[in-house]
């Protein structure tokens, strides 16, 4: 089935620096329950899209395994990128006063990605993508995690990396519990818990 959609966007946030579309502001069509998704989209130079998936074009995403949502960002932002010896894209976008913090990031991602895959089960995501964002707290969705610029901009400083390791590393083992394996939100949220025991 083929979707196509266009439509007033209700909610998220459209400023100058970017676009922050959730779930939660309707931007697509959806039902409530489980999807796959395909993305093309058109933005302006220097903006550059991030969404969840597989990254096969500059305009087009692939979402093969089923999401409850589906969040999409874009920004100005530099893009560097590596692959774990598994076949993993890790990827930052970050805006150019932060681009130096990209290695950091990168090596805390592909740590965790390398350790929760000997424990729990291989990364089912073929990318993980840092993202910088200016749209308040950190935030998350399959095979991403969305990082406040000022908690970047702190990699550079006295406290390095270490004021991000527990947040990303959060988020990547979110990447199993709440976005591969979904909870009943009537029956509590189980994965977060179980997210943050991983994590402690």
């Amino acid at each position: 089935i083929v979707v196509r959609y266009a439509g007033k966007i209700a909610g998220g946030v459209v400023v100058d620096d970017g676009l922050y579309l959730p779930a939660e502001s309707a931007w697509y069509p959806a039902d409530g329950g489980l999807a796959r998704f395909d993305i093309k989209t058109s933005v302006p130079a220097p903006y550059v899209v991030v969404t969840q998936g597989s990254h096969r074009a500059p305009d087009s995403w692939t979402a093969n395994i089923a999401a409850d949502r589906l969040t999409l960002v874009a920004g100005k932002w530099t893009h560097e990128e590596r692959r774990t010896s598994s076949g993993v894209v890790l990827g930052t976008y970050l805006s150019e006063a932060n681009a130096c913090a990209s290695k950091a990031l990168l090596d805390v991602v592909q740590h965790a990605i390398e350790t929760w895959s000997d424990v729990l089960t291989p990364f089912a995501y073929d990318r993980f993508d840092v993202v910088e964002s200016g749209f308040g707290d950190a935030r998350g969705g399959p095979g991403f995690a969305l990082v406040p610029a000022g908690e970047i901009a702190q990699v550079a400083g006295p406290q390095g990396i270490a004021s991000l390791s527990r947040l990303l590393e959060r988020e990547v083992v979110r990447s199993w519990w709440g976005d591969l394996v979904f909870v009943d939100p009537a029956e509590g949220d189980w994965s977060d818990g179980l997210t943050q025991w991983c994590v402690s």
